[in-house]
């Protein structure tokens, strides 16, 4: 078993003791989103093998609906597995990895609206349908770094009939162009 596989097997168990059988499913919903891994990232296992360069998901306790993600690591809260639709969870967790995938380091209102385009183009190649999705945004607030959320559901909307999500690269959507309207 790789190093990623352990870590999330890890964290299976860990939240499998705390009582939702969610959390396989979630987690397959969150591997299917990140797809085949950061573009352009290789990383060495320390049997030497090259692979590529993926996220990992764990479960931090939380009562509100969040994720947020630092150096690759992507956390949900335990409200986001208990409270959200696999399509929301799919845009979720797809605006998480395109915050890995983009570089994003800080959080900026563009970035965040970056991270919505892509997200949810990852989340409509993985099979997943965004535009029934957008409803996720009941739970995001507009703060300094954060946009109006009517804006980020604009986005997430337009980005279903795009060349049936799958552009030929992980562009970030020309979508974003909305935002000056």
């Amino acid at each position: 078993m790789d190093t990623a596989a352990l870590f999330l097997a890890s964290e299976y168990v860990r939240y499998q003791e705390s009582g939702s059988p969610r959390w396989e499913n979630y987690l397959q919903v969150a591997t299917a989103v990140a797809g085949t891994g950061k573009p352009d990232c290789t990383s060495h296992d320390p049997d030497g093998q090259v692979r590529q360069c993926m996220p990992r998901f764990s479960i931090k306790a939380g009562s509100q609906v969040n994720a947020w993600q630092l150096g690759g690591e992507i956390q949900f809260t335990t409200a986001a597995i208990t409270r959200l639709g696999l399509d929301e969870f799919a845009l979720l967790a797809g605006h998480e990895i395109a915050h890995f995938y983009l570089g994003h380091h800080g959080h900026s209102a563009d970035q965040e609206l970056e991270a919505d385009a892509l997200g949810a183009v990852l989340a409509c190649r993985a099979g997943f349908r965004p535009d029934l999705a957008s409803g996720l945004y009941r739970y995001a607030r507009r703060t300094r770094t954060h946009p109006e959320t009517s804006l980020r559901r604009r986005i997430v909307m337009d980005i279903s009939p795009l060349s049936n999500c799958a552009p030929a690269s992980l562009q970030v959507p020309a979508v974003l162009a909305l935002k000056s309207e």
